[in-house]
C-alpha cells in the first residue's frame, strides 16, 4: 500500500543525504561553497561547458490503477545521470548535447503486468542521446538574437514544452529558428519530424509515450506516415504591463491547433499584483485524418483567471473549458501543453474532454531555501465520458535545495472521480526526488 512507498523513499532520501554529510558538516559548509569544482576547472579551459545532473527518483502509487473495482500498488525507484556538452562558438557555429543513462534500482507492488511495475510508473532504466544539435547564430547580419537551431532540441512553446517531470525532458528532432532582435517580439518558428516524451517506456504497439524518438504522426497511432509539424510563436512584450502571445502548430494529415494567450498586470515591484489571464485555443482535422486517421476534430477550449501576488507568494483561481459534448470536441495533445491545468501528476480530471469545464486553484510560495507549490483542479465532464463524471486532483510539493549543489522535492497528489454510472475511481501518488547539480 502508499505507506510502503513512503517509508521506501525516505529510508532512500536518508541514505543519500547519509553518504554526502561528510562533506557537508557545518564547520566547513562555508569553506566548501566557495571551493572550486573539477568541473569549474574544465570548464575554464576554455573547450566548452560541461554540466549535469545525478537525480534519484523513488515513487509510489496506490488505488484503483487499472480498475474501479479493484485496488492495486506499484513502485519503483531510478537514478539517472545527466551529461550536457556545449562547444565554443566559432564563426557563429556552436554544438550542444545531452546524455542521459537511467538504471532501475527497484520496482514492486501487487499490479501484475508484463512490463512490470517500473514500467507503469515511467520510471524504468533507459540510455538516450536526448539532445544533439548544430547552432548557427547570425552576428555577422547585425542579428545577435538570432539563431538556428538543427538536431535534437529541447523545446518550451506552449503547445510543446519541456515537460519534465520524471528523469528526462521532452525533446523534438526539429528545425528552428527564433530571434529576440525585434525590441518586444519573441520569435520562434520551425519544422518538427519526430518527438521523445518525458517517459521512460520503451514503445509498443499502443503506447507512444515513450522516450524512443518516434514520428510526429504516430503520436496519435494513425497508420501512414506524415511531414511533421510546423509551428510559429509570436510573443509581444511591447505594450505597458502587457505580455501577449500568438502561435500556430500545422500538422499535416493530423490537425491544425491555433491559439493566443493575454496577460495584463495592475501592480509592480514587490508590491501586491493582480494580473489578469485569458488564453484560447482551437483546433480542427487537417487532410485524411478524419477518414483514415483518429476522426473529426472540432475543439475549441478556453482558459480565464486571475492571479493575485504579493512577494514571493501567489494565488491564481481559474476556469478552463472546452467547448462541445462530443468526442470530436476532444483537445489533442501528444506533446502536452503550458495550460495550468495540464502538468497534473495523474490527469486525473479529464480536462481535455469535450464538453468539459474545470475549475482550479495554484498556489505557489518561496521562503528562503524553500519553495511550495499547490495545484488542485475539479472538472465536470460531458455526458458521454462516464455519462458525466465529478473529477477531482490535488497536487502538493515542497522543495528544499540543501547546499550549493544539492536539493530535495517530494510531491504528493490524490484524485477521485464520481462517475455518473458504475464505480468511482481513486488514486493516490507519493514521488521523491534528489538531485545534484554540477
Amino acid at each position: 500500500m502508499i505507506h510502503h512507498h513512503v517509508r521506501h523513499a525516505f529510508s532512500i532520501c536518508l541514505l543519500v543525504l547519509s553518504c554526502s554529510s561528510w562533506a557537508w558538516c557545518p564547520a566547513n559548509a562555508a569553506e566548501e561553497a566557495i571551493k572550486k569544482t573539477p568541473i569549474d576547472r574544465l570548464n575554464e579551459l576554455g573547450y566548452g561547458t560541461v554540466s549535469g545532473k545525478l537525480q534519484l527518483l523513488t515513487m509510489g502509487r496506490g488505488g484503483n490503477l487499472r480498475s474501479p473495482d479493484i485496488d492495486e500498488d506499484a513502485y519503483s525507484s531510478s537514478l539517472a545521470f545527466s551529461l550536457n556538452y556545449k562547444t565554443p562558438t566559432y564563426q557563429g557555429v556552436s554544438l550542444g548535447a545531452q546524455f542521459i543513462h537511467a538504471w532501475d534500482l527497484g520496482e514492486g507492488g501487487t499490479i501484475d503486468i508484463e512490463e512490470g511495475p517500473a514500467w507503469f510508473l515511467s520510471n524504468s532504466g533507459f540510455t538516450l542521446l536526448n539532445d544533439a544539435h548544430i547552432d548557427y547564430n547570425f552576428t555577422h547580419l547585425g542579428l545577435a538574437k538570432t539563431l538556428l537551431r538543427v538536431g535534437r532540441i529541447p523545446l518550451n512553446l506552449d503547445f510543446a514544452p519541456s515537460y519534465a517531470i520524471r528523469q528526462k525532458e521532452q525533446a523534438y528532432e526539429a528545425v528552428t529558428l527564433s530571434s529576440q532582435d525585434i525590441p518586444g517580439v519573441d520569435l520562434s518558428l520551425g519544422h518538427i519530424e519526430r518527438y521523445s516524451s518525458w517517459s521512460s517506456r520503451t514503445r509498443t504497439d499502443s503506447n507512444v509515450i515513450t522516450y524512443e524518438f518516434i514520428d510526429v504522426a504516430d503520436t496519435e497511432n494513425v497508420p501512414y506516415s506524415t511531414s511533421g509539424m510546423q509551428f510559429a510563436s509570436i510573443a509581444y512584450n511591447g505594450l505597458p504591463h502587457t505580455s501577449l502571445t500568438v502561435y500556430d502548430f500545422f500538422g499535416q494529415d493530423l490537425y491544425n491547433t491555433a491559439g493566443f494567450k493575454a496577460a495584463y498586470t495592475i501592480g509592480s515591484g514587490d508590491s501586491f499584483q493582480t494580473i489578469l489571464k485569458a488564453g484560447y485555443s482551437n483546433q480542427r482535422d487537417v487532410g485524411c485524418f478524419s477518414s483514415d486517421g483518429g476522426g473529426e476534430v472540432e475543439s475549441d477550449v478556453y482558459d480565464l483567471s486571475i492571479q493575485f501576488k504579493i512577494g514571493d507568494f501567489s494565488l491564481e483561481p481559474g476556469f478552463f473549458g472546452v467547448a462541445g459534448d462530443e468526442a470530436k470536441n476532444n483537445y489533442h495533445v501528444p506533446f502536452r501543453t503550458n495550460f495550468t491545468v495540464d502538468p497534473l501528476m495523474m490527469w486525473y480530471p479529464r480536462v481535455f474532454g469535450g464538453g468539459s469545464d474545470s475549475f482550479y486553484l495554484k498556489s505557489t510560495y518561496k521562503w528562503r531555501n524553500t519553495s511550495f507549490y499547490m495545484l488542485y483542479v475539479l472538472t465536470k465532464t460531458a455526458e458521454f465520458i462516464d455519462h458525466g463524471s465529478l473529477d477531482q486532483e490535488i497536487d502538493l510539493v515542497v522543495g528544499q535545495k540543501l547546499w550549493t549543489h544539492w536539493s530535495v522535492a517530494i510531491k504528493g497528489a490524490y484524485g477521485v472521480r464520481d462517475v455518473g454510472i458504475g464505480s468511482d475511481w481513486h488514486e493516490s501518488d507519493l514521488r521523491l526526488f534528489i538531485a545534484y547539480n554540477f
